[in-house]
């Protein structure tokens, strides 16, 4: 059965196509698709044909790959794991698709079924066909940084269709901060840039409108026209556990971005003036073995950059004695 914009509903695909379909429905620029639900036979052939003739054409390119019901869960991504084709002609639908569907029985899936402790009998899986985008640059938006930091959006570019699945290409990555609204970029030899960036942004933001924040954002842009070709949910996020970082003083130190040998050197430093503040005053091995952990992370680079980490200095202040008097003086 084919399900598209007109026909879909929650309970016969996978969130990756459900997305689309809201984007589509919400307004967004998202190259036009379907959904097949089950593994053809011989005999859907020509149905699927006959679907593709109308709806686009034969010469029409395609991106075919996975929507199970299994993927983008908190605890399971199953982010690579299925396999995906781009820029599949017409001819090569029919096979692609049943590729698609028989890459849910390979052996890295089973592996990483068992390590997620997904049930696979739980698994449905439908498969997406959808119009390549011949596109300029390509790349995967970040609505947060998958390092922690909440007020800073990550988004990554490379040459051409398809470079959200391939990171050998040459990319530009942009930091754009969400509380000031500027940005910087860190780019390689021979990657492309972003030519209207802010309105790569602004598409972000509206999207946040609709599926909220901290996602993941995969688009293509083509002759300044941007397209959405994936959204879900950012799940390495851990908000049960903040980390506050600053970069008051330091940042005279450490101007701009910093060498990693520079960084380990930095934290090193760091831990040990206090590691050694600590043993005297806690006096007991025992003790410091529980805080060592916190007492190498005093500091923290992050792109780059040197940043106090100011969540971890609250630890070690507060088994200082009268910390309850100390912490406000040092605020």
């Amino acid at each position: 059965m084919i399900v598209d914009l007109n026909n879909f509903t929650d309970i016969q695909i996978g969130k990756k196509a459900k997305n689309l379909f809201l984007l589509q429905k919400n307004g967004f620029n998202v190259p036009p698709l379907f959904c097949v639900l089950s593994k053809p036979d011989v005999s859907d052939e020509a149905l699927i044909f006959e679907y593709i003739k109308k709806h686009f054409g034969k010469e029409t390119l395609f991106a075919v790959r996975s929507s199970s019901n299994l993927e983008d869960l908190d605890n399971a991504s199953f982010a690579g794991q299925f396999s995906t084709f781009l820029n599949v002609p017409f001819d090569e639908l029919f096979s692609k698709i049943h590729q698609c569907f028989n890459s849910a029985e390979a052996s890295n899936v089973e592996a990483y079924i068992k390590e997620t402790g997904s049930a696979k009998q739980a698994m449905q899986m439908t498969v997406i066909v959808q119009k390549m985008v011949d596109a300029d640059v390509s790349g995967v938006i970040f609505t947060v940084n998958p390092l922690g930091l909440l007020n800073e959006t990550v988004v990554s570019c490379g040459k051409g269709a398809g470079s959200v699945v391939d990171d050998k290409l040459p990319a530009t990555t942009y930091y754009y901060s969400n509380t000031d609204k500027e940005y910087y970029f860190e780019d390689q030899q021979n990657s492309p840039h972003i030519d209207d960036f802010s309105t790569l942004i602004k598409t972000t933001e509206n999207v946040e409108t609709v599926f909220g924040p901290y996602l993941d954002i995969e688009y293509a842009i083509k002759d300044g026209v941007v397209y959405l070709l994936q959204v879900r949910p950012i799940t390495t996020i851990n908000l049960s556990k903040q980390t506050v970082f600053d970069n008051s003083n330091i940042v005279e130190s450490y101007p701009g971005t910093s060498l990693p040998l520079t960084c380990s050197f930095v934290k090193e430093a760091y831990s040990g003036i206090f590691r050694g503040v600590a043993f005297r005053i806690l006096k007991s091995k025992k003790l410091m073995k529980r805080y060592e952990p916190i007492l190498k992370e005093m500091v923290g680079d992050v792109n780059g950059r040197m940043y106090y980490k100011i969540s971890n200095w609250y630890e070690i202040i507060n088994f200082l004695p009268f910390s309850k008097k100390i912490i406000p003086i040092w605020q």
